[in-house]
């Protein structure tokens, strides 16, 4: 099944600045999440954050709080995001509203991100994971997560195919804007 914009909610999952230095390709991973949130403001899809234990591991990197402007993260305690009742709740009203594909993205994959995602297929979502948005410590983990996500039926993405399928059409009047953001990548 295609994405549609209309019908899609975006989550960054613990992009903070503390983990960053031992994930591999976090550069990358930061990249891509950024690419992905502005789309998703051009487009109109919400999206949103949340930071592991902020006062223990600190805050978002500068990127993903830059790119959110003055919009808050939520706070959580679980690995998994969803296991947070505000994030759920506000991912559940989203679902309410006819948005039932959510976006995962976010470090780590194995763990976090991973977590999320099977607590929001087993709630009724269709879960995609943004592939090249995400990250692990070890090649090895993210392996792991990969063949468990797609077994358990969430469907891993690359950051072009969620902004193009998004997008839908050239003609889209923010085709331009968007494909300018992929020439970032």
């Amino acid at each position: 099944m295609l994405l549609d914009a209309t019908r899609s909610q975006f989550l960054v999952i613990d992009v903070q600045d503390r983990l960053l230095p031992s994930l591999e390709d976090a550069e990358r991973m930061v990249k891509h999440c950024v690419c992905l949130v502005r789309a998703a403001h051009l487009l109109d899809v919400p999206a949103s954050y949340v930071e592991q234990n902020p006062n223990g591991l600190g805050p978002s990197a500068s990127e993903i709080i830059s790119v959110f402007g003055d919009q808050a993260a939520f706070e959580k305690d679980h690995f998994s995001a969803f296991s947070d009742p505000q994030v759920s709740h506000h991912i559940m009203a989203l679902k309410s509203e006819g948005r039932d594909q959510l976006i995962l993205s976010g470090c780590e994959s194995h763990v976090c991100v991973l977590q999320t995602a099977l607590e929001a297929k087993a709630a009724g979502l269709q879960v995609y994971v943004a592939w090249l948005a995400t990250a692990s410590r070890s090649s090895e983990n993210r392996q792991l997560a990969k063949d468990r996500l797609q077994a358990a039926g969430c469907e891993l993405l690359s950051t072009e195919e969620i902004l193009f399928e998004w997008l839908r059409d050239y003609k889209h009047t923010a085709f331009r804007a968007v494909q300018a953001l992929v020439k970032e990548l």
